[in-house]
């Protein structure tokens, strides 16, 4: 669907208007969410293995330059740390 110039508008929005909660500031709320977004992100994804809970990401999950970062192999369909603890 084709849009003319004369329909184009910019929005004058600054991080002031970015829903923040009860936060005095974005990145505040941010860190707040963190513990429940690592939830969700897990959220299916944890089996246990040897009696032991293991978390099982698809290989796409995560970037390769991480992968390479932290010594994180591909190992069957899920994905494990295999350096130092």
């Amino acid at each position: 669907l084709p849009v003319q110039a004369d329909e184009i508008s910019q929005a004058d929005i600054t991080t002031r208007d970015i829903d923040r909660g009860d936060s005095p500031h974005f990145l505040l709320k941010e860190i707040q969410e963190a513990p429940e977004s690592v939830r969700k992100t897990l959220r299916g994804r944890i089996i246990e293995v040897d009696g032991e809970p293991k978390v099982q990401l698809g290989a796409e999950t995560i970037p390769q330059e991480i992968k390479e970062d932290f010594d994180i192999k591909e190992a069957g369909s899920g994905v494990q740390r295999m350096g130092p603890e």
